[in-house]
């Protein structure tokens, strides 16, 4: 008989519940839970998730959003079993990351260093032709 060393069992998750999201950094993927238990969760997945030990995940469960973390990776021909450590709930809604919007990011900076720019450019005519209307205005 095998020794176990785990303080806590593992919950079978019945097949027509297993099917679950999980985001690798923003790429979404469909996983299917295996088990769960109060500090984690076993998963398969495809092995093009090609999800590394240490790796940062967040997983869609009944209770909400988790970030979890890969604590073991078997490989299985086409698939791969993933042991997951819960690390935090994060919700009944996932918050996107700023990151999760990058390219409106580089736009509107982009946007924001011509107008500055620009600005920098007219704003010597500008000042000269205000200060011009003051001066006859005082008058």
């Amino acid at each position: 008989m095998v020794n176990e060393r785990r303080e806590f069992s593992r919950i079978p998750i019945p097949a027509d519940q297993a099917a679950t999201i999980l985001y690798a950094g923003r790429r979404p993927s469909v996983v299917q839970l295996v088990d769960a238990s109060p500090y984690g969760f076993a998963i398969t997945c495809p092995v093009t998730l090609k999800a590394k030990c240490g790796a940062l995940l967040r997983i869609r469960t009944t209770e909400g959003w988790h970030e979890v973390r890969v604590v073991r990776v078997e490989a299985n021909g086409d698939s791969q079993r993933l042991g997951l450590e819960r690390v935090r709930y994060l919700g009944e809604q996932l918050q996107p990351s700023w990151t999760d919007h990058w390219p409106l990011m580089l736009v509107l900076i982009g946007a924001l260093s011509i107008g500055i720019a620009g600005g920098a450019f007219f704003v010597p005519d500008w000042w000269r032709y205000v200060s011009h209307a003051i001066a006859h205005s005082a008058r």
